[in-house]
């Protein structure tokens, strides 16, 4: 079966079927504008070869957008508690720009051979909604939580996709925008604090020597202490000084609290707090959700490499009554 669909200003509510709702086939296309589709219960709401979809909402729906093997563009639309969003089997491409995923009950977003988040204009991740004063990455080791990250300080290779911040594909130019913070030390036991403050201003042309002078005496850190005398906290401030002494767009920390004791964790989240400014983001990657979820606007559970659930903090607390760190312990109980 093959054809197109387009469907605009309309309202798909409250229907029931075995099969799909809309179906135009393996090699049909569906366009689908300034439309709510909702409470649907239907073994796939949408489904055909390219789909597009802008300034629409989907709500309460069983699964809704499935692609056999061509695009998938969403555009400013809401999803919002479906079982799943978007679902692409093989698909060349899959785009999202502005909108937001909520509450999905199996997982917001499945990809195949490709998958190519966009920004919308003023460079924020869009995958998940708010001011993105804080975005939290969280879910169980193995998750795909720190290749995540090192994919979007290009540090290393997608098998196949593409990811871009603030409108540019990764590469040269989207690492002077990025300030990554690895989950290990990557300084030389023999550096003092002044030593890799001096390095990292070589290094990066928008690198603020006074601004890392004064997180040093925040941090309580002595610059002329070495690393190979410095505690595990100590080490973990000295790369968050670091991280956080650029002007970036996008602040990207993996696991920033791993392993170290309550007083440098509360001084550490201090610093994001004290430091933020509003022309840029934070994604963080944690297990300890308790200690940061006062500190970010948006969260996002993987699970095997996908999106099981993202959305406003604010939100998902007051839609299931229960703290971020309730939330993520009842989606990863049973895992």
């Amino acid at each position: 079966m093959e054809g197109t669909i387009t469907i605009s200003n309309t309202e798909i509510t409250n229907n029931t079927t075995e099969g799909y709702l809309i179906d135009v086939g393996e090699l049909g296309d569906v366009t689908i504008a300034n439309s709510e589709l909702s409470n649907n219960n239907a073994s796939c709401v949408v489904y055909g070869e390219n789909i597009s979809v802008t300034n629409s909402i989907f709500e309460n729906n069983s699964d809704t957008v499935v692609s056999n093997r061509g695009s998938v563009t969403i555009i400013n639309s809401t999803f919002k508690n479906n079982k799943k969003a978007i679902e692409s089997y093989s698909s060349r491409q899959v785009i999202i720009k502005g909108g937001s995923f909520i509450n999905h009950t199996n997982f917001a977003i499945s990809a195949g051979y490709g998958f190519d988040i966009s920004a919308d204009d003023n460079g924020n991740p869009t995958i998940i909604s708010g001011n993105n004063v804080g975005i939290n990455i969280t879910g169980e080791g193995g998750s795909g939580k720190t290749t995540l990250l090192k994919i979007i300080a290009e540090l290393q290779h997608a098998n196949s996709g593409n990811v871009k911040v603030c409108e540019k594909n990764i590469g040269i130019e989207t690492k002077k925008l990025v300030s990554f913070l690895p989950d290990k030390n990557v300084l030389y036991p023999f550096m003092k604090s002044i030593d890799a403050l001096n390095f990292f201003q070589n290094y990066y042309d928008d690198f603020d020597m006074k601004k890392a002078l004064d997180m040093l005496d925040f941090m309580k850190l002595d610059k002329n202490e070495k690393v190979s005398d410095m505690s595990k906290g100590m080490i973990e401030k000295l790369n968050l000084t670091l991280a956080f002494s650029r002007n970036a767009k996008l602040f990207v920390l993996d696991e920033p609290l791993g392993g170290v004791d309550p007083v440098a964790r509360d001084r550490i989240i201090s610093t994001i707090i004290k430091t933020y400014n509003e022309d840029s983001s934070i994604i963080i990657s944690t297990h300890l959700v308790n200690d940061v979820e006062r500190i970010f606007d948006d969260v996002c559970f993987i699970g095997k490499g996908k999106v099981i659930l993202s959305g406003s903090a604010e939100d998902l607390r007051v839609e299931k009554g229960l703290s971020i760190d309730q939330i993520y312990i009842e989606t990863f109980q049973d895992e």
